[in-house]
């Protein structure tokens, strides 16, 4: 009977704080290894899922009349709104509290099944299909209104869920334009002046030129003034959805990185005999969105 006392024998106060402070020891340690674990292993699926849309960009382009390296959906021509190339190249329907449902949700123009990259990544859409490759774990949305971009790419509600959710694709599309009035009549004029409408072979650079990106990474670039007619950019302090402020993108020649996008200025080419329009340039060192010195594409509504 004493030895069985022995064995259930309760602990004292100071075998409990003791055990009590090893094992709040040990979650100190070990919750913040295992919230590193899980943001790298989001960061690393991130960059693969980038690699494996631009593998199926590059196979589309191959069967594409126009080799457009980044799909253009069917409609991307009648709509003047900033949305066009950005997101409806691929991915999920997405949600109908954006823009009142206007642009996106299931009433939308640009449901799934009517994405082009869709079909050559599952063929026919169906409602089971898993659209996991166009989303980012660490994606949550954009940050509050005052840091992103004006207009109409914006919407409210893309900063209470994933873009994923919002848009259908946590990856954007390097639709980047050029906006102003041109031409003798000084219509305003929408301009491609990244990969956007324009032939796999007149993508110069394709190690450095951007194809996709996170969502998050464009907001990153910011419209900050006009000199002589053309746009200025500026780089700044966005959050990424990753440690250390790195963004993930992907590039016209197939492969995938993360980058530090610091906050300063871009590179603003200007070239003799070009209207400050044509002249425009987004460039930081390794990366650039912009394909001069190819020349500019009109986006032309219908």
């Amino acid at each position: 009977m004493s030895h069985a006392r022995q064995l259930f024998r309760a602990f004292s106060l100071v075998e409990l704080l003791v055990a009590i402070s090893i094992v709040s020891l040990l979650a100190a340690v070990g919750i913040p290894s295992l919230a590193r674990v899980r943001s790298n292993a989001a960061e690393a699926t991130c960059l693969e899922n980038l690699r494996q849309l631009t593998m199926a960009s590059t196979a589309y382009a191959t069967e594409d009349a126009s080799t457009l390296l980044l799909p253009a959906h069917p409609i991307s021509d009648v709509n003047e709104l900033h949305d066009e190339g950005f997101f409806d190249y691929g991915g999920g329907t997405g949600a109908e509290n954006i823009w009142s449902g206007a642009r996106w949700g299931k009433l939308s123009s640009r449901r799934a099944e009517t994405r082009p990259l869709n079909r050559t990544l599952f063929g026919q859409v169906g409602a089971n299909t898993d659209y996991s490759l166009f989303r980012c774990a660490a994606d949550f949305g954009l940050p509050p209104r005052e840091y992103v971009g004006a207009g109409d790419y914006w919407d409210g509600a893309m900063e209470n869920q994933p873009m994923h959710v919002s848009v259908g694709t946590s990856y954007w599309g390097n639709a980047y334009r050029g906006i102003g009035p041109t031409g003798t009549d000084q219509v305003r004029r929408f301009w491609s002046v990244g990969v956007f409408l324009r032939p796999a072979f007149r993508v110069p650079s394709p190690s450095e030129t951007v194809l996709y990106g996170e969502a998050i990474a464009w907001e990153q670039i910011a419209l900050t003034g006009n000199a002589g007619g053309g746009a200025v950019f500026m780089l700044r302090g966005t959050e990424s959805w990753h440690r250390g402020g790195r963004f993930n993108l992907s590039f016209a020649d197939g492969h995938a990185r993360a980058l530090r996008l610091l906050a300063g200025s871009l590179h603003q080419g200007s070239e003799p005999g070009d209207s400050p329009l044509a002249s425009l340039h987004v460039r930081g060192t390794g990366f650039r969105f912009d394909c001069r010195p190819d020349g500019l594409i009109e986006d032309k509504p219908n």
